[in-house]
């Protein structure tokens, strides 16, 4: 590859790390120079009716903290003018791994939908809420694998000590 081939792919590689911290949006820049003027897309509505489907089907209630991150997400809808379509959608998922997934995807979503956000505050404020709330529910224990650990540490605890 000549040098000129690597500064221009280094150059496009460096623009897309960026872009999002410098508050450009490029997966919909028109979406974007709309929402910091202050007008919603539907691009924004959409991307949060998605996280809410990823979560109405997520496994586990993550200690409470996957109901507040929907709540929040249907209280940005509905600031957004729409109203949160998916939530309780769809079947549960019966696997822990495709649940955690799915929270991912949504806070991935959430991401997007903020930088979409532009000059709405309050519809700022809820996404935020909702992202925070994801990220203690990945830091949080599914309630069967906290209750699993507990008696492998009993079960070894009772081998070592014989008691």
């Amino acid at each position: 590859m000549a040098s000129w081939q690597r500064l221009m792919a280094a150059t496009a590689a460096l623009g897309l790390l960026a872009a999002p911290a410098l508050g450009v949006n490029l997966l919909f820049p028109q979406a974007a120079s709309k929402a910091a003027a202050g007008v919603t897309s539907g691009g924004e509505l959409q991307l949060l009716e998605g996280a809410l489907g990823d979560l109405a089907t997520a496994r586990a209630d993550y200690k409470g903290h996957r109901v507040k991150a929907m709540q929040a997400i249907g209280v940005a809808c509905t600031l957004l003018g729409g109203a949160p379509s998916q939530q309780g959608a769809g079947k549960p998922t019966k696997n822990q791994t495709v649940s955690d997934a799915q929270v991912r995807a949504a806070q991935a979503s959430l991401s997007t939908a903020l930088a979409m956000a532009g000059n709405q505050p309050r519809v700022k404020a809820q996404i935020n809420t909702a992202i925070n709330e994801l990220n203690k529910a990945l830091g949080a224990e599914p309630p069967q694998v906290a209750a699993q650990i507990n008696t492998a540490f009993n079960n070894l605890k009772k081998t070592i000590t014989g008691k």
